[in-house]
């Protein structure tokens, strides 16, 4: 949480986060899969290129390891 609360707010930011949001929103309305994968990654693509940049002010360069989509656990 306190990466997102480092992160420079701002109207464009707001746009930017909204588009992925209503991208992922109508792909699933579509009951589009496909689209729905490509909407979120593209979301998550551009939200990881503003909160890395919070990291730095840590100390580290990357947010602390997680496990690979593989080998995470089903919730």
């Amino acid at each position: 949480m306190r990466q997102w609360a480092e992160m420079q707010g701002s109207e464009d930011v707001d746009r930017l986060n909204y588009a992925g949001h209503a991208a992922i929103y109508e792909a699933i309305l579509a009951r589009d899969p496909d689209l729905a994968e490509e909407a979120m990654r593209g979301h998550l693509e551009a939200a990881w290129s503003l909160v890395r940049t919070t990291f730095r002010a840590y100390g580290t360069h990357s947010p602390p390891s997680a496990p690979a989509p593989s080998q995470a656990t089903p919730t």
